[in-house]
């Protein structure tokens, strides 16, 4: 499907689909399947998609950081991270501080974990999305955030690739 390139008025359908199969499908597998299928129609066809189009896929990634299933979330921060590498600037700052919320969130139970395992998959794609520089924000968002979940068991793993 990626391809090819579609007709540009189909462009928009073909993302509404992906969008509603992202969000609304039964079976994580299927979600697992149609993340990487997003980045890439979004890297072959980028100058047709303005940017209100561009936010709203950021979202339903950023949504996806906190699916039910972990090898979900894993596949919406390697998603998340292709897509920032080629978005708008000005709105990395507001992401990471949307991640640095959720992973500081307080309190107990698997919502929570959630919560703060999406916050930390949040920033682990930000800094994925630089991977030939360091940008001004980045150190201050490794040492002063991401070391306060260092020993946390559901962030230890990805914490290792850091």
């Amino acid at each position: 499907m990626c391809g090819v390139p579609p007709p540009r008025s189909s462009v928009h359908k073909i993302l509404d689909v992906i969008f509603d199969t992202i969000q609304h499908s039964p079976s994580w597998r299927i979600k697992l399947k149609a993340l990487p299928l997003l980045q890439v129609f979004y890297f072959r066809n980028l100058p047709f998609i303005p940017e209100p189009t561009i936010i709203r896929i950021l979202e339903v990634l950023c949504n996806c950081l906190d699916d039910e299933h972990v090898q979900v979330r894993e596949m919406a921060s390697t998603t998340l991270s292709g897509v920032l590498r080629l978005s708008p600037r000005k709105s990395v700052l507001t992401y990471r501080d949307r991640f640095v919320r959720l992973a500081r969130t307080q309190g107990e139970g698997d919502s929570v974990k959630r919560q703060k395992h999406a916050g930390i998959l949040g920033i682990c794609a930000l800094v994925d999305s630089y991977p030939y520089t360091v940008e001004r924000w980045m150190p201050k968002l490794l040492t002063g955030v991401l070391v306060e979940f260092s020993y946390e068991p559901v962030c230890t793993v990805l914490l290792l690739f850091f």
